[in-house]
C-alpha cells in the first residue's frame, strides 16, 4: 500500500492536501500550520495551540483536535476541553493532564499523599464512585488474563454470565476461588456447598485453613469470631476460637474458647494448653483436664427425661467437692464393662456386692481371684525394703474432727525384710487415755505370734506377758459373768508333758520388777497341784530358828460369817484381829483390810490346835494332880 503524502497548497489560506497515488487530494483547514514544506511534503511546524484553540483542528469543529501543552507533549481536546495527554516520558493520561503512571485515568482528582510506583500501568481514579465495566453476553463470560511470556493467562479473573458466578485462577488453572450465585465461597471447590467451602484432596493430612497473627508477643492472639445475633463484630457481641502464644518468641500455642453472655463482651470459658492440658473456668489447668466452677459442676443428662442423674462439683475455697446421685439410687463405678463397687441409697459403699442389709457404710465381699471368698482389704507401704519399725498400715477410730480414740497399725518387726519371701510384722493396738490426746501401745502381737499387754517385748520367751503400770491395782482379771457357770473353767492352764511331779510347774510368781522369783504352782502328784516356794539354802542368808509360835496361835479367833453384800458363807479370820498377832500378813486392798496366807482350812487347822492344846492342858492338870496326891 502507497504511503498518503500531506502538502501544503495555500500557506495563505492555511489549507494542506493530501496526496494519494492516484494524485487524488483531500483539502483539510489547519489553521496556523507555518513552515516550509519539506522534499517529501510533510508539514514543518504547526502552532503548539491550546485545549479550545488546538494546533490542528477541523474546519467545522475548531475547538476539537490536537494541541501542544507543553515541550514534549501531545494532547487531544474535544469541545474546547483537554481530554487525553501524553507526557514526556511517554506516560498517557487521560482527565489529566499529570498522569504518574503508564496509563492514567482520572475522573475527579484525589489529594494524595503517596507517590504512584513506577510499575504501575494502569490506574483509574475518582473521588467518587469508580468502576471498571466488562460487558459479554448474557451465556458468556468476562475476563482479565494475567500473561507471562511462556504462557497466556497464568492467572485470571472470570465472571460466568451464566452461572453467575466468579472465579480466580492461578498458575493456568481454572478456578481456584469461586464465588457463587448464592454468595457462598469456595476454595478449592468448584461445587460450593457451604458459606465457606474449603477443598484440597490429599492422601496425607493438609491444613485447611491457617490464621496467623505476626507479631509475636507475648499473649498474641489468632481468632475465629462467631455471632448469630444482628449486633455487628464491631459490637463485641460474639464468641470466638482463639489460638494464643504462649510467650515472647515462642512457636507454642494454647487454644482458647469464649463465649458472650446476652449484652456482654466474650469471656474465656475452656483453654487447651500447649501440653494438651485442659482447662474450663480456668486459664491455667495442672492436670489433663481441670474444672474450676462454683455452680453446677459436671452434669450427666439422663436422654430420655432431660434430667441430670449424676453430677461433679467442685467446691469453692475450703468448699467440698461432690460426685453425686441425683435419683434415689446407686452410684456404679465399673472397668472393662463391668460393676467393681457402688454407692447405694443408704450411702453404704459396696465393693463386690450389689446390696446389702447391714448398718456398716462399707461392705467389702470376695477379693480378685473369688467373688465368694472372705472379703480382702490390703494396707501397704510404698517400699519393699521397709526398715525396722516402719508403718506398713494403719486403721484409726476417731471422731467427726479427726482425732483418734484408737488405731491398729503393722509395722516391721525386726528380722530380715525380703520382698516375697520374708517378711516380719507385728500387730501394735493402741488406745488414748483420758485426759490425752494420742493413743498409746496397748498390746501387741510380735512376729513370732506372741502376746504382749503393757510392753513391747516378752519374758521367758513366753506367748503371753502382761504388764501393769504402778497406779493400777489391779494386773489381770479373769472373769465369767454367765450365770451357771460354776462348772466352768475360770483359768484352765494345761501342759504338754505327762508330768505330774513338782518339778512340773504351771503358774510362777516375781517380784521386784521380774527380778526376784516369790513362789509358784506346780504339780504334786497324780491330780494334785500345790504352792511351791523357793527354799533352796543357796537362796537365804540370816537364818534363824523360829522363835515359839504356839503362844501367837492360841491367840487367834477362827470364825465363821457371812459377806454383807451376799455372797456367801465363809471360814476364818477377821483381818483386824489377825493383825495384831500376825501384821505381815494383812494388807490393805481399795480400803479395805485383807488377809493373805490364811484360808479356809487354816482356820480350822489352828482351831483344832487350839482345842489340842486345851485338852492337852487338861491332861496336864489331872496327871500334875495325880503326881501331887
Amino acid at each position: 500500500m502507497a504511503d498518503i503524502q500531506i502538502s501544503v497548497i495555500d500557506q495563505q489560506n492555511t489549507q494542506l492536501a493530501l496526496s494519494a497515488p492516484d494524485e487524488t487530494q483531500v483539502n483539510i483547514a489547519v489553521p496556523g500550520v507555518q513552515g516550509p514544506i519539506g522534499a517529501t511534503g510533510t508539514i514543518a511546524g504547526a502552532q503548539d495551540g491550546t485545549a479550545a484553540a488546538p494546533g490542528i483542528s477541523f474546519l467545522a469543529d475548531t475547538n476539537t483536535g490536537i494541541y501542544r501543552p507543553g515541550a514534549d507533549q501531545l494532547a487531544i481536546s474535544t469541545g474546547g476541553t483537554g481530554r487525553l495527554f501524553v507526557d514526556a516520558s511517554g506516560r498517557v493520561g487521560i482527565g489529566t493532564t499529570l498522569p504518574d503512571v503508564r496509563t492514567h485515568i482520572v475522573g475527579t482528582a484525589l489529594t494524595k499523599s503517596w507517590s504512584a510506583d513506577a510499575n504501575d500501568f494502569l490506574a483509574i481514579e475518582s473521588s467518587s464512585s469508580t468502576a471498571v465495566d466488562i460487558r459479554s453476553g448474557s451465556t458468556a463470560g468476562g475476563n482479565i488474563f494475567f500473561s507471562d511470556g511462556d504462557a497466556r493467562a497464568r492467572g485470571r479473573i472470570e465472571y460466568s454470565h451464566l452461572a453467575d458466578e466468579l472465579r480466580f485462577g492461578t498458575a493456568g488453572t481454572y478456578a481456584r476461588v469461586v464465588f457463587d450465585s448464592s454468595g457462598r465461597v469456595g476454595i478449592g471447590a468448584t461445587t460450593v456447598e457451604t458459606l465457606l467451602h474449603l477443598r484440597r484432596d490429599s492422601a496425607a493430612s493438609v491444613d485447611h485453613l491457617f490464621l496467623q497473627n505476626a507479631t509475636g508477643g507475648a499473649g498474641s492472639e489468632s481468632r475465629i469470631a462467631f455471632s448469630a445475633s444482628t449486633a455487628g463484630y464491631s459490637a463485641n457481641r460474639f464468641s470466638y476460637i482463639g489460638a494464643t502464644l504462649t510467650g515472647a518468641g515462642q512457636n507454642g500455642h494454647n487454644l482458647v474458647f469464649a463465649t458472650n453472655a446476652n449484652g456482654a463482651a466474650a469471656t474465656e470459658k475452656v483453654r487447651i494448653l500447649a501440653n494438651g492440658n485442659v482447662g474450663i473456668g480456668t486459664a491455667s489447668p495442672g492436670s489433663l483436664l481441670t474444672l474450676n466452677d462454683t455452680g453446677t459442676g459436671l452434669q450427666f443428662t439422663n436422654a430420655a427425661s432431660g434430667n441430670f442423674n449424676i453430677g461433679l462439683l467442685a467446691g469453692t475455697g475450703n468448699a467440698n467437692a461432690y460426685i453425686f446421685q441425683r435419683a434415689n439410687a446407686s452410684l456404679l463405678f465399673g472397668t472393662n464393662n463391668t460393676e467393681v463397687g457402688r454407692f447405694d441409697a443408704s450411702g453404704r459403699l459396696l465393693v463386690g456386692t450389689i446390696s446389702t442389709s447391714a448398718a456398716a457404710k462399707f461392705i467389702l465381699q470376695g477379693n480378685t481371684l473369688s467373688g465368694t471368698a472372705g472379703g480382702l482389704a490390703q494396707l501397704q507401704v510404698g517400699s519393699t525394703t521397709p526398715a525396722d519399725g516402719d508403718t506398713l498400715g494403719r486403721i484409726d477410730f476417731s471422731d467427726s474432727a479427726g482425732y483418734q480414740g484408737a488405731w491398729i497399725l503393722s509395722q516391721r518387726d525386726g528380722g530380715t525384710w525380703t520382698s516375697g519371701s520374708s517378711g516380719p510384722g507385728r500387730l501394735v493396738f493402741s488406745t488414748t487415755a483420758n485426759g490425752s490426746a494420742n493413743p498409746a501401745p496397748r498390746m501387741t502381737i510380735d512376729s513370732s505370734g506372741r502376746l504382749l499387754i503393757g510392753t513391747s517385748s516378752t519374758i521367758y520367751n513366753s506367748r503371753f506377758t502382761a504388764y501393769t503400770s504402778a497406779n493400777e491395782n489391779l494386773g489381770s482379771l479373769i472373769s465369767a459373768y454367765t450365770g451357771g457357770d460354776a462348772a466352768n473353767w475360770g483359768l484352765y492352764i494345761a501342759k504338754y508333758s505327762n508330768d505330774s511331779t513338782t518339778s512340773q510347774k504351771f503358774i510362777g510368781f516375781a517380784i521386784n520388777n521380774n527380778t526376784a522369783g516369790n513362789g509358784q504352782i506346780n504339780a504334786n502328784g497324780a491330780s494334785q497341784a500345790a504352792f511351791g516356794t523357793f527354799s533352796d539354802i543357796r537362796l537365804k542368808e540370816n537364818v534363824a530358828v523360829l522363835e515359839p509360835q504356839l503362844d501367837n496361835l492360841m491367840q487367834l479367833r477362827p470364825v465363821e460369817f457371812d459377806y454383807k453384800d451376799g455372797s456367801g458363807h465363809q471360814t476364818g479370820f477377821i483381818a483386824q484381829e489377825l493383825q495384831q498377832v500376825y501384821p505381815d500378813v494383812v494388807t490393805e486392798q481399795d480400803g479395805y483390810l485383807v488377809v493373805t496366807g490364811y484360808g479356809k482350812n487354816e482356820a480350822r487347822l489352828i482351831k483344832a490346835l487350839q482345842e489340842a492344846v486345851e485338852r492337852i492342858e487338861t491332861l496336864e492338870a489331872k496327871v500334875a494332880a495325880l503326881e501331887a496326891a
